[in-house]
């Protein structure tokens, strides 16, 4: 699959090879909805049904005044509004560093601010890509921010791919890249 046609993708850090990265270029998406509907969602996958998120009788009187989104839904939705490439990036390999300043309410939207941070490479095959990222909400103050690691993978794969290192398979015929 190739992204040149999805301008988000062509016109961040997120589309370009792994050796064109460069520490601080970055991405600002546009508003994102943080709807009920999703945050019901959430918590029928996670079963986290805290009332501060689905009671707003309860919230009302809660220490926010009103429902607000669960953190980890907020951090998954700016995850989701990256323009990830799929031909490049491989995986997100670790949260880091993940600070909930102030609470997302239901039915707000959030805007996602990312700049690329430590680019280093593994090998011939990949590398790693620190993205610091920043949740801001509809008045532009910050409710939480991350560093996400991202497996990115390289345009300098030559050669025979049994070569670039060691893989494992699972009993299904899986490969695993050991990284």
């Amino acid at each position: 699959m190739n992204n040149d046609s999805d301008p988000d993708t062509r016109h961040s850090p997120f589309g370009l090879a792994f050796d064109d990265l460069v520490a601080g270029a970055s991405f600002e998406s546009g508003p994102i909805e943080v709807a009920a509907r999703d945050v019901e969602a959430f918590a029928a996958l996670t079963g986290d049904h805290h009332p501060a998120h689905l009671d707003p009788g309860w919230a009302a009187t809660g220490p926010f005044g009103r429902p607000i989104a669960h953190g980890l839904l907020v951090l998954s939705q700016a995850v989701g509004a990256l323009p990830l490439d799929p031909e490049r990036v491989i995986a997100l390999r670790r949260l880091r560093d993940v600070v909930f300043k102030r609470p997302v309410v239901v039915g707000e939207s959030i805007t996602v601010s990312c700049a690329i941070g430590e680019i280093r490479p593994l090998d011939a095959r990949a590398g790693l890509v620190d993205c610091g990222c920043r949740i801001l909400d509809e008045e532009g103050r910050l409710s939480a921010r991350a560093v996400i690691e991202v497996l990115w993978r390289r345009d300098l794969v030559t050669g025979d791919s049994d070569d670039l290192g060691p893989v494992t398979r699972d009993p299904d015929g899986r490969s695993t890249v050991l990284i």
